[in-house]
């Protein structure tokens, strides 16, 4: 369907029709789904011989938002068709972009060349020349959606590299791009040294797509410090965030007290009766040592 419908973003649709497959059973909203297959990308052609799949880049120099949440979409049909090509679409495409695409904070987007901040580099990698160049900067929502992603992938592989990206793009970007005292944002981020973040539309009267992510973000910042295992046996820790958690199946309580950033220690307390397994991640950041 992208190769005929080329007016505009489609946004999740494919993630959208996945699910009320998974929800219903239809058969009908799966087939939907893989319409909104992006053939070029996903695929490289009809036949399916490179793309993302092969794990071929030729996303470079499109627009980034436009493209994150179908890779998202492609993760949720996985999730219900089991087709191995989806996983592996999602999967790559997450290593390219963070080993070749991302900045400092976390961002994906941030463009020279093409001359839309908006958009992935056309040169994968030459990241100094392009973040740092005069229009250098990040977009919110298309680190909001990689957030998506990776805490989507971490559900079938517990990979620490996952939180990793995740922590680094939630303090990084998604937190810095909030005014601290209302509710106006950045919808870039600068990138140059000296830059200054300006934010606006703190009535909310006014709208950009990083009006409704922001939104959105500041009622998920709990999501992803813990995840636990499908047969109930193992937790994970993988935000090192002040929390509370109820695992309702076990009957135990969790509660997390630190002040990360701020200092490099966490404290769990864990009340309940009962053994299970508790993953607790190890940042690459953590190179002096993790007790």
């Amino acid at each position: 369907m992208w190769n005929t419908y080329i007016a505009g973003e489609f946004g999740g649709m494919n993630e959208a029709m996945a699910r009320l497959y998974r929800i219903t059973g239809n058969p009908d909203y799966l087939k939907t789904a893989q319409l909104f297959d992006n053939v070029r990308v996903f695929f490289g052609d009809t036949k399916h011989s490179h793309g993302l799949a092969k794990n071929v880049d030729i996303f470079r120099g499109l627009h980034a938002n436009q493209h994150i949440p179908q890779i998202v979409g492609s993760i949720e049909t996985y999730r219900v068709s089991h087709n191995p090509e989806y996983y592996k679409i999602a999967d790559n495409f997450w290593y390219k972009a963070v080993n070749d695409y991302m900045y400092s904070i976390g961002g994906v987007a941030g463009a020279r060349n093409p001359a839309n901040a908006e958009c992935f580099i056309s040169q994968p990698a030459s990241l100094y020349e392009n973040g740092f160049s005069e229009g250098g900067q990040n977009e919110t929502c298309a680190t909001y959606n990689m957030l998506k992603l990776t805490s989507d992938l971490f559900m079938f592989d517990q990979r620490a590299e996952l939180m990793d990206y995740y922590e680094r793009a939630l303090y990084n970007h998604i937190l810095a791009s909030v005014a601290e005292n209302s509710p106006g944002n950045t919808y870039h981020v600068p990138l140059r040294p000296g830059s200054m973040k300006q934010f606006g539309n703190p009535d909310m009267t006014g709208f950009t797509c990083c009006n409704g992510t922001a939104i959105e973000s500041s009622t998920k910042l709990q999501n992803s410090i813990y995840f636990k295992s499908k047969d109930d046996k193992a937790l994970y820790v993988n935000l090192y965030i002040p929390s509370t958690l109820q695992w309702t199946e076990r009957k135990i309580t969790v509660e997390q007290s630190t002040d990360f950033p701020n200092e490099d220690q966490t404290r769990l307390t864990i009340k309940g009766n009962g053994k299970f397994d508790i993953n607790v991640r190890v940042p690459g950041w953590a190179t002096k040592g993790f007790l």
